[in-house]
């Protein structure tokens, strides 16, 4: 008895949940009480942005990132964690070494509360490990890409762009541009 009151309960809030969101946000007129107060069915872009705790799995590393807003379509970041260039090898670009790394990046976006088409230019340093040996390294790049709000508190940003990778040490040794691809997984705080 209680499951189906649970499935009629459930259906009747997704009937009107879905018939208000094929409703058009029409805002409200100028000068009226309800111009000045944040609606909960306005425009999904009309909240302001929230920083956010991301997991920045990318091409080279493995990061976890703090990202706080500037604005409605812009953010900055800073990031740690592993760092590895286990790819360049296969392609002749430059020897395998891993180890870790910090960083920072500005972000750009199309729409308000970071979504939309995004632009990511970083800036990466760290202290890679190869052949007994280790020493300092350097990324820089930047990505285009897009941000999906995937629910009210969790965003997927997929794209790809170019990089330069750059360590000299014991040995082992990349300078060289490559491929960079992004996928971060972002809650918002």
């Amino acid at each position: 008895m209680q499951l189906r009151w649970l499935v009629v309960v459930g259906l009747m809030c997704g009937t009107a949940a879905s018939a208000r969101a094929d409703r058009p946000y029409v805002p409200p007129a100028a000068g009226s009480d309800a111009a000045t107060t944040t609606s909960p069915q306005a425009s999904p872009d009309a909240d302001t942005s929230k920083p956010q705790l991301q997991a920045d799995l990318g091409l080279s590393v493995i990061d976890l990132a703090y990202e706080l807003p500037i604005g409605d379509h812009a953010a900055i970041a800073v990031e740690g964690g592993i760092m590895g260039t286990y790819f360049l090898p296969w392609f002749s670009a430059g020897d395998n070494a891993t180890g870790w790394n910090v960083g920072a990046r500005g972000a750009w976006f199309s729409r308000a509360r970071q979504h939309g088409v995004y632009v990511t230019p970083y800036l990466r340093m760290g202290e890679l490990y190869a052949n007994s040996q280790h020493g300092a390294a350097v990324t820089t790049g930047a990505f285009v890409g897009y941000a999906f709000g995937l629910a009210s508190w969790l965003d997927l940003r997929l794209g790809a762009g170019a990089q330069y990778i750059y360590y000299d040490f014991g040995g082992a040794k990349a300078n060289t541009p490559f491929i960079a691809l992004d996928t971060e997984l972002c809650w918002r705080l």
